[in-house]
């Protein structure tokens, strides 16, 4: 009898070694998987410059590594041309409303002269209309441009 007992407790040993060495191995092939995760919620977190280490293309966790980091680069690349396209787009803007703000300030200062006076004196009623005719096309020029500048921007063809 004691030599079956001590059967179960020599088997029970090797079946509980064999157990925590079995989870030892799948921890060590998780590790590689954890990593991932942690760098997912890097990325998450909004840091777009997080990247797997150690993504090699020998094992399949490995090779998920190397097309994470080539989606991240892909996404991080996109993000970075739609931030220059901002950066632009603001200028844009800041450039052609300083460029509309001279020809509208001209307009306003011939019409003050008009409300000054300048309907009585014939030179003066000719030099401010005459003003306020070329500068309102000159306005008209620079709105057609952002108008062409925006269909274009919208990919639309060109009449």
């Amino acid at each position: 009898m004691g030599c079956g007992r001590v059967g179960s407790e020599l088997a029970a040993g090797v079946l509980g070694t064999l157990a925590v060495l079995g989870l030892w191995v799948v921890r060590l092939g998780l590790r590689p998987l954890d990593a991932i995760g942690s760098t997912a919620a890097a990325i998450a977190d909004g840091d777009l410059s997080q990247r797997v280490d150690r993504a090699e293309p020998h094992t399949e966790v490995g090779r998920l590594g190397l097309a994470l980091n080539a989606m991240l680069g892909q996404i991080e690349s996109a993000f970075q041309a739609k931030d220059a396209s901002e950066r632009k787009l603001r200028r844009f803007v800041a450039d052609a409303s300083h460029e509309l703000r001279t020809p509208l300030a001209a307009v306003r200062a011939y019409a003050e002269l008009f409300t000054r006076g300048a309907d009585r004196r014939p030179d003066d009623l000719a030099r401010s209309m005459e003003g306020i005719t070329r500068e309102s096309e000159r306005m008209s020029l620079l709105v057609d441009d952002l108008l062409l500048l925006a269909r274009l921007d919208e990919g639309r063809p060109l009449e």
